[in-house]
């Protein structure tokens, strides 16, 4: 962070971190389901796995998913994409879990489709070329077939507001709220410094892995 002048420390103590059931070698260039356990306090309900920070120190990649966990169990999606094999050990961190609200939920049906065909009888496909070019994407066709890039352009043209050109762009967010409580204890003030190497290669890893 800051052009590698101040590190944080991400991890939250309060998530419900998920945990390896039972010791897991994940082979080279594979995926694996692995059983996790949920804390008691989680309980049930519908809730969304979000991979652990600490999982790119491993080379693994974890994919977001919409559970229900049961009796405190659950899976994880892990995907090994390196020509090496990883051991997890028992009851290592994968991931977080926390509850979200069927509100908050997009469902795609088979519409889909229909939806783009419309779009895409009302909007020419050079249209929607012309709008995504003033988002600074240039789409090439290569060896897309033309209806393969049809349906690319339609999609990227559809979610055209998600592309952000710039800071005003990036308005923030309401629905997440953070509180720091830090009691009676007074603000430190601190000059910033430069991390050690060991530190900066961790965060390279961190932002590029």
């Amino acid at each position: 962070m800051y052009d590698g002048l101040v590190g944080a420390n991400l991890v939250n103590p309060e998530e419900n971190l998920l945990r390896a059931v039972d010791a897991v070698w994940v082979p080279a260039k594979s995926e694996a389901l692995i059983p996790v356990t949920v804390p008691f306090r989680h309980g049930s309900g519908l809730s969304i796995i979000k991979p652990s920070i600490t999982l790119s120190g491993k080379y693994l990649a974890l994919a977001r998913s919409i559970v229900t966990p049961k009796r405190n169990r659950t899976v994880c999606k892990v995907l090994n994409p390196t020509n090496a094999g990883v051991f997890l050990k028992r009851r290592t961190v994968l991931a977080s879990i926390q509850k979200i609200s069927i509100n908050s939920v997009t469902v795609v049906d088979d519409n889909w489709n229909n939806t783009q065909d419309n779009t895409e009888k009302s909007v020419s496909l050079e249209g929607q070329l012309e709008s995504i070019s003033q988002k600074g994407i240039k789409l090439e066709k290569n060896s897309l077939k033309d209806e393969e890039y049809r349906q690319l352009v339609g999609l990227i043209y559809q979610n055209i507001d998600l592309f952000a050109t710039g800071m005003k762009d990036l308005v923030g967010t309401d629905i997440v709220k953070h509180e720091f409580d830090t009691g009676n204890a007074r603000p430190i003030r601190k000059r910033t410094y430069r991390q050690s190497p060991q530190m900066m290669s961790r965060w390279w890893l961190r932002l590029h892995l």
